[in-house]
């Protein structure tokens, strides 16, 4: 069984190092502590956290995925959709929107999102931006954990 709560404490630093590969930004921790759109929440089974979810909700059932995570030996078990659709049923989003990079595409179409280029290239790390935008919530949201 899948426990999926709000992360608190020092979990919010554990949880930005997962998504982010390197420490949380302080400036980012507070405002996920101080801030009334913005939530991250962990996904646990037992004692083990096994990834996160940032969002920032921009009210009338739609969400930006700020970030998301799951640890690496929990991949590719269903772990990051089960973190999406359950904050979906917990705060009643029936639309996610994500800008993203090449490297998680193919992770947000297998969740059922639409992906395409913005055109846009960050030409420091060389990586181009994509849009996602998820609008199907499954009928069954007691399924998710």
């Amino acid at each position: 069984m899948f426990d999926l709560s709000k992360a608190q404490g020092s979990d919010v630093q554990y949880l930005l190092h997962v998504a982010n590969g390197g420490d949380g930004n302080q400036k980012t921790i507070e405002q996920y502590e101080t801030s009334q759109t913005k939530h991250l929440y962990k996904i646990k089974k037992g004692n083990c956290i096994l990834g996160a979810i940032g969002i920032e909700d921009l009210g009338k059932g739609e969400a930006r995925i700020l970030h998301i995570a799951v640890e690496h030996q929990w991949r590719r078990r269903g772990i990051g959709s089960k973190l999406i659709k359950g904050v979906a049923s917990l705060h009643g989003i029936v639309r996610f929107e994500a800008e993203i990079s090449w490297d998680s595409a193919y992770f947000f179409r297998a969740c059922g999102f639409k992906v395409w280029s913005l055109g846009s290239v960050d030409e420091e790390n060389e990586t181009e931006t994509l849009k996602t935008i998820w609008e199907e919530i499954p009928d069954q949201k007691n399924e998710v954990l």
